[in-house]
């Protein structure tokens, strides 16, 4: 949000004071009603993005609390039915109490942007004859790999009682 307010704080003083920059004949007049339209303008785009980030945080909320409610509905159940779900663990490990920490280890890589390929050339005469000079410039895609543990804290007779994700 930070980053937005000095957005918009640049837009006021870019727009309120260009109009005295380039040209001094301009009358005062018109001078404050450019101020009001470069105000009025950031305060919409900055409403807008503040609106777009506020939705983006409540979708990555309802996406962790719906995350959570699943993994509360293994609480009280045998981890033997975590582990038909699941498959094995990737790593058990003592929880000190006498029963075990059974942690599930997952990948995803997501794309973030496409790759592009951009060509540039010029027609070049010589001799008479036309020669076409290309560039070509290949950006290759961009991935982010998230990582996600799961544990889950089981007692002596095998029921779960706690889980963690990292």
């Amino acid at each position: 949000m930070k980053h937005i307010t000095i957005i918009c704080l640049f837009l006021v003083a870019f727009y309120g004071c260009g109009a005295t920059s380039y040209n001094t004949s301009y009358e005062t007049d018109e001078i404050i009603v450019g101020v009001g339209v470069a105000v009025f303008s950031t305060i919409v785009i900055y409403a807008m993005l503040a609106s777009l980030e506020e939705e983006a945080y409540q979708k990555s909320r309802k996406a962790r609390e719906q995350l959570n409610d699943l993994l509360n509905t293994w609480i009280g159940r045998y981890v033997s039915d975590m582990i038909l779900r699941l498959g094995p663990a990737n790593e058990i490990t003592t929880d000190g109490k006498g029963g075990n920490i059974y942690i599930w280890s997952f990948s995803r890589t997501k794309l973030i942007a496409l790759g592009t390929t951009d060509t540039t050339g010029i027609v070049k005469e010589i001799f008479g004859d036309h020669y076409f000079k290309a560039k070509t410039t290949r950006t290759p895609a961009r991935y982010k790999t998230y990582q996600l543990k799961l544990m889950f804290w089981v007692n002596q007779d095998g029921i779960i009682y706690h889980w963690m994700q990292k």
